[in-house]
């Protein structure tokens, strides 16, 4: 009984972690993104400037 309920509880963990990997890897893409644009903007408004 125990042993069947370990089971279920490591693979809804797996099912778990797999998610949070997906959501940090999507986060991480997001944030270089945001980067990017920051780094367009800074150089396009320094062009500018000059």
């Amino acid at each position: 009984m125990t042993r069947n309920l370990n089971d279920k509880e490591s693979k809804g963990f797996q099912k778990n972690s797999d998610l949070t990997t997906k959501r940090s890897e999507i986060w991480c893409r997001l944030t270089n993104q945001e980067k990017a644009v920051g780094i367009w903007v800074q150089t396009s408004s320094e062009m500018g400037r000059k």
